[in-house]
């Protein structure tokens, strides 16, 4: 398990947060949401250069850009934008190692 501040969702490392089962083991789906939401105020603390230690009062409401169900609606239609396949690593490399990253990922190259 990863070491998680309980206030502020952070882990040991700066920039990564985790919270519910993935930080403290399995317990109930409200647990999960909960941490999700400090996370989430912590994350934007951060991202705003903020101290993620100082935290909302209890009464607080937080501004939501929550979308509803037909922002979420897209089309079916075929984009004919130019679409690139993903490098991958040699196939006798990849299947030597286990641990090694097959999807090589694109360069600055093709954007």
């Amino acid at each position: 398990m990863p070491r998680v501040d309980t206030k502020t969702m952070r882990s040991t490392h700066p920039q990564v947060f985790f919270g519910g089962d993935s930080a403290f083991g399995p317990k109930n789906i409200i647990w999960a949401v909960a941490h999700g939401h400090e996370a989430a105020v912590s994350i934007d603390k951060l991202c705003r250069g903020e101290d993620i230690a100082d935290r909302p009062p209890p009464s607080v409401e937080m501004a939501s850009q929550k979308m509803g169900i037909h922002e979420w609606s897209y089309d079916n239609d075929i984009a004919l934008d130019k679409r690139y396949r993903v490098p991958l690593r040699d196939k006798v490399i990849a299947l030597r190692d286990i641990r090694a990253e097959v999807e090589l990922g694109y360069d600055r190259l093709l954007h």
